[in-house]
């Protein structure tokens, strides 16, 4: 199987494609969201293991990154965008909602379903994005190496990444702290949803990563639709057996959903 590549651009969202060369409108798609500092195709090799599956995969720049790099960040420090924080976040996570309002209008027979996978803080808009409940063609999500607590993920960011430090106000996290989706759990009931951490991560410590799911779970009755995976001797990183894992979870809970 041959897999396609475009760079385009969706609702003035840059964006990489990944597909089978069989241009089947009713594959499952998946949009893939990166860590901070990275961009759109850093993940392109794990895009393409997962279209092998037979799923399209968009890859999106995140606010500030990417193409939507701001000169006067990127020039001066870009490790800087870390002041917006905030914004990447949330913006992030509505360009999921008019990623998919596009492909709603594109993709007229709706015969798909579709997937969220993000790592660290592309884990951290995929979380926003399902408890804003805004887009019902959502089927699943895997969020890698990242919980609903972010203003303690940046706390843990500051404390270990000295580097950071001056960008991360306490009048910044404490903002952070008001908008995390920790406030929001109870929205998200019976979604299929994958939570994968290291024992070791100093940035998004496990604690946090159970208390998370310890909560998701109270609100779900089946249970099956929550799982949390952990790696014993790996810190703040994606092993390939996580994307693995990301896979199967969407064989399970995404590929033979249908848009309503």
């Amino acid at each position: 199987m041959e897999i396609i590549t475009y760079y385009k651009k969706i609702e003035n969202v840059s964006v990489v494609e990944v597909e089978p060369d069989t241009f089947n409108n009713n594959l499952p798609l998946i949009i893939f969201l990166h860590e901070f500092g990275c961009q759109k195709d850093t993940h392109l090799d794990e895009a393409k293991q997962i279209a092998k599956n037979g799923y399209r995969v968009l890859l999106p720049d995140a606010v500030f990154h990417g193409d939507h790099a701001l000169a006067e960040l990127e020039n001066s420090n870009p490790l800087k965008k870390m002041e917006k924080i905030d914004s990447i976040y949330c913006q992030t996570a509505e360009n999921i909602y008019k990623i998919l309002m596009a492909e709603q209008l594109v993709r007229k027979n709706k015969g798909y379903g579709v997937g969220l996978l993000g790592i660290s803080m592309g884990g951290c808009s995929v979380l926003h994005h399902i408890v804003d409940r805004k887009h019902p063609f959502v089927k699943a999500a895997v969020v890698i190496i990242a919980s609903p607590y972010w203003a303690n993920h940046l706390r843990q960011a500051a404390n270990e990444l000295p580097e950071l430090r001056e960008f991360l106000s306490e009048q910044l996290i404490n903002h952070v702290s008001k908008i995390e989706p920790a406030h929001f759990i109870k929205n998200v009931k019976d979604l299929p949803l994958m939570f994968q951490n290291g024992l070791s991560d100093k940035l998004v410590p496990i604690e946090d990563v159970r208390r998370g799911f310890k909560e998701y779970k109270a609100n779900y009755k089946l249970k099956n639709r929550l799982e949390l995976i952990e790696f014993e001797n790996v810190g703040h990183e994606c092993l390939p057996e996580m994307i693995d894992n990301a896979i199967n979870w969407f064989n399970v809970h995404l590929a033979s959903k249908s848009m309503p």
